[in-house]
This record gives C-alpha cells, sequence and structure tokens, in this order.
C-alpha cells in the first residue's frame, strides 16, 4: 500500500565523488522545487493516491499521507525540502546529514547547528504550519562519519521546543554500530519506516 519514489543525483557511482560542493548546495537547493513541480505530479497522475488530482491544491490536502526521506547528502536535500515545501509532506526523514542551510541562502549551517535550528523553526512557522502538522525522524549510527554533524544538529533544533517537541513529533535514532554506508542506510530507513502513517 506503499509507493515509493527514488530519483538520485547521480547517473553512476564515479559522478557522486565528482561534485564540488557549489554542485551538491545547487543540487540540494534545486531538488524540492523539481520534487513539488516535476516528481510528485507524475507520480500521482500515474497512480491511485490520496490526492484527488495532480493539481498543486489537491496535493497540498494529501500531505498527510506523503513522506520524504533521504541518505547523505540526500538527508540534506530532505532538510530542504522541509524548509521549503512543507505543503506537501507530513513525514521528514534526514539519515545521516545535517541541514546546511543558515536562513540566509547560504550554507554556514553545516558549522553552526543553531544557526541552522534557527533557520528550520522560522521555516516551519513561515510556512504557516506548527508542531501539530508533521514528524521529523532522524537517524544516524554510533561509526557513521556524520554522527557529530548530525547530532549536533538535533541538540541545537531542542532549543525550539515550542516547534521541534522531542517525543512527539521529532525523534532521533543513534543506531548502534551504524556506518556511513548504503548497507546501513537500508537499516536507518527501516526503523523510520515503521513509524509513518500509523
Amino acid at each position: 500500500p506503499v509507493i515509493v519514489a527514488m530519483p538520485t543525483y547521480y547517473s553512476d557511482a564515479e559522478a557522486q565523488s565528482a561534485l564540488s560542493l557549489p554542485e551538491q548546495v545547487k543540487l540540494v537547493r534545486d531538488f524540492p522545487g523539481e520534487l513539488a513541480q516535476e516528481i510528485i505530479p507524475a507520480v500521482e497522475e500515474k497512480y491511485r493516491t490520496y490526492a484527488a488530482s495532480a493539481e498543486p491544491e489537491d496535493l497540498a490536502a494529501a500531505r498527510d499521507h506523503r513522506a520524504v526521506g533521504g541518505f547523505s547528502l540526500g538527508g540534506v536535500a530532505t532538510w530542504y525540502v522541509m524548509l521549503q515545501q512543507m505543503k506537501l509532506f507530513r513525514y521528514y526523514m534526514p539519515l545521516s546529514e545535517a541541514s546546511w542551510d543558515d536562513g540566509k541562502e547560504g550554507i554556514s549551517g553545516i558549522n553552526d547547528a543553531l544557526l541552522s535550528a534557527g533557520a528550520l523553526d522560522r521555516s516551519v512557522a513561515g510556512q504557516g504550519y506548527s508542531a501539530e502538522d508533521f514528524t521529523l525522524l532522524a537517524v544516524s549510527g554510533t561509526r557513521d562519519a556524520a554522527l557529530k554533524v548530525m547530532s549536533a544538529q538535533m541538540r541545537a533544533l531542542a532549543f525550539y521546543g515550542d516547534i521541534f517537541r522531542f517525543g512527539e513529533n521529532t525523534f532521533y535514532y543513534i543506531v548502534i554500530g551504524g556506518k556511513h554506508t548504503h548497507k546501513d542506510a537500508v537499516k536507518y530507513i527501516f526503523l523510520v519506516l515503521q513509524q509513518i502513517f500509523a
């Protein structure tokens, strides 16, 4: 009863390592628009879903039945979707990466967790949503290269408890022995998939 769409940035394994930081930033910043304008309408038009049509208002009306998530750079993209397209999703599953956004079109948020947390907090309210309108399920692993930045991000969100309510709409899981690998990403996905659309 679930449709999963899995777009990627990379044409092959070598392309990933060839992307410069500015190219990566452009990809994750542009992705929410592509997701909203192309990917979701294509899926919703082809399959029977909760949306009455692929028109923007019908897609927004069905947001409670839609989740977005990604691993590593896909995790960054997930945060950007939350920053830009909350009208389309209730569930957010960033895996093994923090938000890079600083709220000022820059990426200094990756080095300043409070800055990126503040941008996320302002974005939720700025899009017209509250703590009751989303669920955030973040995951990393004890041996994951992104554990430090991910943990800093999640600790910083705790300062914005009006929006990010841990144990209610915000959850952070650290998988014992989890690494920054696709094999471990499958474990992370399995963990959070059990908690959406409940």
